[in-house]
């Protein structure tokens, strides 16, 4: 049940405007509609600056727009949108800039972070919960995939980089994203091919098949020269034997499907075609998709061409 907090006798207002941080009396002010619930300080919102970034320089937490800036006696700073986490550490959490910034933002980028599961959950805490999308930068960190994914279920896409999956990436994630009030339509995975090609083409296809909707992985090889050639050669050779290989002039189908990524304009993608996965199609056939144009409201479908046959016919 809601506490009337505007109604508090001015005593006790004045003892929360003292036990709590700037950023705590803005979110007070703002959910109360009032800028006295919190005498006789008022925190007012820096509006000439976006906060964009949060940067660790040899242990001090510097908050930047296009530039760094600083934040007067009774000023906040507010993050509605992009916000970035540089060379960030766990104890970077308990800074006192952090007690003047209002984290609210929609995509959260994690760069060259000390990333593990203790430092995201304490991110949880510091931001709303609104994120759609994150991308968590490490150092090498071993990090478990699952538990990331639990900590922020209500994500859309996410990406892992410079990060080492604590165990076989694939079944630590299936679960999660089979579970029916899971979001998640994108990820992102960056690194070599050691650590993530820890899969086969059967056992990526059994996992696709237990998907009833649109699922995307795109796997970034970022091996030698030569040696990320060789493995993306025999990764794409497995993968094209259980998958259909998407050819780009098509429409992609409404399926799972991955999209391995070996640099140097190297990129394919192969989808699961299968009788038991809901595509935008009404049919269960597995045929490609066509092209399409509209006309109006209508979309027009428009027939392959058929070929002809030398010498007419018989």
């Amino acid at each position: 049940m809601p506490f009337p907090a505007n109604k508090l006798p001015y005593g006790f207002c004045a003892r929360l405007s003292e036990l709590s941080s700037p950023a705590e009396r803005y979110k007070f002010q703002v959910a109360a509609g009032n800028f006295n619930i919190c005498p006789p300080k008022v925190q007012q919102v820096r509006t000439d600056v976006a906060l964009g970034k949060l940067t660790n320089v040899n242990g001090r937490v510097i908050p930047a727009d296009i530039q760094p800036f600083t934040l007067g006696r009774n000023e906040v700073a507010e993050c509605l949108s992009t916000l970035i986490f540089e060379n960030f550490r766990l104890e970077n959490f308990n800074s006192n800039i952090m007690n003047r910034v209002v984290l609210q933002p929609i995509y959260t980028t994690l760069q060259d972070c000390d990333v593990s599961i203790e430092f995201l959950r304490k991110l949880k805490t510091v931001t709303a919960c609104r994120e759609r999308s994150i991308i968590v930068g490490g150092i090498g960190n071993v990090l478990s995939f699952a538990d990331t994914l639990k900590l922020f279920p209500h994500l859309d896409s996410i990406s892992f980089e410079s990060v080492i999956p604590a165990e076989p990436w694939l079944p630590d994630i299936l679960g999660f994203i089979s579970a029916p009030g899971c979001k998640l339509k994108e990820l992102l995975l960056t690194g070599t091919y050691e650590h993530f090609a820890t899969f086969s083409a059967e056992e990526l296809k059994t996992s696709f098949e237990t998907l009833n909707r649109d699922f995307r992985i795109i796997l970034k090889l970022t091996d030698g020269e030569t040696t990320a050639k060789a493995n993306c050669d025999r990764l794409k050779q497995d993968l094209a034997r259980e998958f259909i290989t998407w050819n780009q002039d098509e429409e992609m189908p409404w399926v799972p499907n991955i999209k391995i990524d070996c640099g140097r304009n190297s990129t394919t993608t192969y989808y699961l075609c299968d009788k038991h996965v809901r595509r935008s199609k009404a049919d269960t056939k597995c045929v490609k998709p066509r092209r399409t144009y509209k006309r109006g409201r209508k979309v027009i479908r428009i027939p392959k061409k058929k070929k002809k046959v030398k010498g007419g016919r018989k």
